[in-house]
């Protein structure tokens, strides 16, 4: 009798770390012999050694293992069996260690499962746990009964919910504990790497498990693991019983060969699964009127009890052409057009832009004013192409932004002022800017306007503008904003919000999330705050989100700390985190990021002075 199961799995690595160390594996024979004799096994291996040695030692443990239980020849002791099995692995990861020359260099934690019959039989070796759900019951599966922590850990805290045990790899031989669970229908066995219990209280697990599929609580819970802490990997699996089913192998070890009563006919012994049913009795063995009896009886069962059989309904034969299949050929056709009308209207735009995305280039701690000022671009008078550049949704109480890529130099005093405005389209919607633009470059012919094209949707249009103390250029900035709020409402029937910036924080690969003390205040809004937009230059997703959260309404040199955006950067690729700002803000920019333990590289690199967000909300 085999259990037949259902069982999600996710595994992921820390949002600090480079790679995944932690593996899972499950081995579910295809072969009826090994699934009847062996069961059905899940693992899970997290590393515990040097950083970056855990995935090869991790791989080591799951494959050893797999080949020592389900290859090595069965010895009829499958307790015996899975103990060799690690025991091996074991070995092949302490042999490891002497090769590398150091004692603890590669060291596993793992968790092994093994369904077979009506038991499961489990050995967690190091941190990692195993609970059971049963009737919306948690029990922990890996915590010790009390008289062997009392027994062989007098002085631990009972109320930890596991003993560490030796980890694998630690020394040449370790104590395998082989657990026993008796299981039925509907059961559900939890496998958790020790962050995720870290990260979710054990009463909340049922709630995960009666929301969701296995699937999504695994993919859930190794997610709310990571946000609680990027150092480590969280690793999940999640295996339901959904009912029992019989091999075949087992009515052929059940089948009993019944001894042969004596003085009787071989022939007319049949043995069907253990019982024995004898052949009738010939008739010229009965007497006459025996047979007679017989014969009426049979005749009178038949009568007393006749069977009738039902008769079905005439068949009613179809036409040659049913209306049902004419149907169904009609909405073939209509979604084979529709899928070519798609196909020709949307495909070659979306390639057009991808071949027109821009290059973007990578700041480093290292770049300089010489630098900047030769990555510089020229402005034109006229509207460059539009680019595609990915944006974060924004969370409610924060502004959403894009990259632009054309930005500002430092300028010296002339008459006229020549500002740089960008105009981005986050809108969604098929409107036309040309008379926008045409209506933006005619109000100072000698500002430099550039577009960009968002790939997300941006909810509310707003203006931004960058601060600076050259008080020729703020007074034509402050003139420029009135005008720009004027052709924006005749434009698209609305007004916008117009918010200022003070300085940029650019997210990189070596950003590490600050654990910032709360701060907040009942400061007033005033111009004198200190106004920040943020970007993440790297894959892991929601930084800027997440940094933009603590940030917000903290408290610096009495004055308030107001996010006015966050979003992606223009590319995912930078190496290093740094701020951007005028240059006459650096002191005040190095100063702000060392009070919040934020990286302290700042960059002058050219920058624009005004960005015109234009979103959904706009009037077609």
């Amino acid at each position: 009798m085999i259990f037949n199961l259902d069982f999600g799995k996710h595994s992921a690595a820390g949002y600090r770390k480079i790679k995944n160390e932690d593996v899972i594996g499950y081995y579910l024979p295809q072969n009826a012999e090994d699934l009847y004799l062996r069961g059905q096994m899940f693992l899970i291996t997290d590393a515990r050694g040097e950083e970056g040695s855990g995935e090869f030692s991790s791989k080591l443990v799951i494959q050893t293992v797999f080949q020592e239980y389900f290859e090595s020849p069965w010895n009829g002791n499958l307790s015996g069996m899975l103990t060799n099995a690690l025991q091996k692995a074991n070995i092949s990861i302490y042999q490891a260690n002497i090769n590398e020359g150091k004692q603890n260099y590669y060291s596993n934690s793992l968790i092994c499962a093994v369904v077979h019959d009506h038991t499961l039989y489990l050995v967690s070796i190091g941190d990692c746990l195993v609970y059971m759900l049963r009737n919306n019951v948690l029990e922990n599966l890996t915590k010790p009964d009390k008289n062997e922590i009392e027994t062989n850990y007098p002085f631990a805290d009972t109320r930890q919910p596991e003993i560490s045990l030796p980890l694998l790899g630690a020394k040449d031989n370790i104590s395998i504990d082989i657990k026993q669970k008796q299981i039925q229908t509907n059961d559900i066995i939890l496998l958790f790497t020790r962050s995720i219990v870290e990260a979710i209280p054990e009463q909340d697990i049922p709630t995960f498990v009666n929301t969701s599929s296995l699937q999504q609580v695994c993919e859930l819970v190794v997610q709310k693991s990571l946000e609680t802490n990027y150092n480590e990997d969280a690793s999940a699996v999640i295996f339901k019983v959904r009912g029992m089913k019989r091999l075949s192998i087992e009515d052929e070890e059940k089948s009993i060969e019944m001894p042969q009563e004596p003085d009787e006919p071989e022939d007319r012994q049949i043995v069907i699964k253990g019982v024995r049913y004898r052949s009738n009795r010939k008739d010229e063995q009965m007497e006459e009127p025996d047979i007679e009896i017989v014969d009426d009886f049979s005749q009178d069962r038949d009568f007393r009890h006749p069977v009738y059989k039902r008769t079905a309904p005439p068949v009613v034969k179809s036409s040659i052409f049913p209306t049902g299949k004419w149907l169904n050929y009609v909405i073939f056709f209509l979604l084979f057009f529709l899928l070519i009308y798609a196909a020709i209207k949307y495909i070659p735009p979306y390639v057009q832009s991808l071949k027109e995305s821009p290059k973007v280039q990578q700041i480093t701690p290292s770049d300089t004013l010489e630098y900047a000022i030769a990555q510089e671009q020229e402005f034109g008078d006229e509207i460059q192409d539009s680019l595609t550049i990915p944006i974060e949704e924004p969370q409610p109480g924060l502004n959403q932004d894009t990259t632009v890529v054309v930005v500002e130099e430092t300028i010296e005093e002339q008459t006229p002022v020549s500002l740089k405005i960008a105009v981005v389209d986050g809108s969604k919607k098929s409107i036309s800017l040309n008379s926008f633009n045409d209506e933006l470059k005619g109000l100072y012919s000698s500002d430099r306007l550039t577009q960009v094209k968002s790939s997300y949707r941006i909810k509310n249009s707003v203006i931004i503008w960058r601060r600076t103390f050259d008080s020729l250029k703020s007074g034509e900035i402050s003139k420029r904003i009135e005008s720009l709020k004027t052709v924006f409402n005749r434009s698209f029937q609305i007004e916008p919000d117009v918010k200022p910036l003070d300085f940029t924080i650019v997210i990189g690969a070596d950003f590490n999330m600050p654990n910032i003390s709360d701060q907040y205040t009942g400061l007033p809004d005033t111009e004198d705050n200190y106004y920040i937009e943020i970007l993440n230059g790297y894959r892991v997703a929601g930084s800027a989100r997440k940094l933009g959260n603590r940030l917000h309404n903290q408290r610096y040199n009495e004055k308030k700390v107001i996010i006015v955006n966050y979003r992606n950067a223009d590319k995912l690729n930078y190496n290093h985190s740094f701020s951007k700002c005028n240059a006459s803000m650096t002191e005040d920019a190095e100063k702000f990021m060392d009070h919040f333990k934020l990286p302290k590289s700042v960059t002058n690199a050219p920058l624009f002075d005004i960005k015109i967000l234009i979103g959904s909300d706009v009037a077609l």
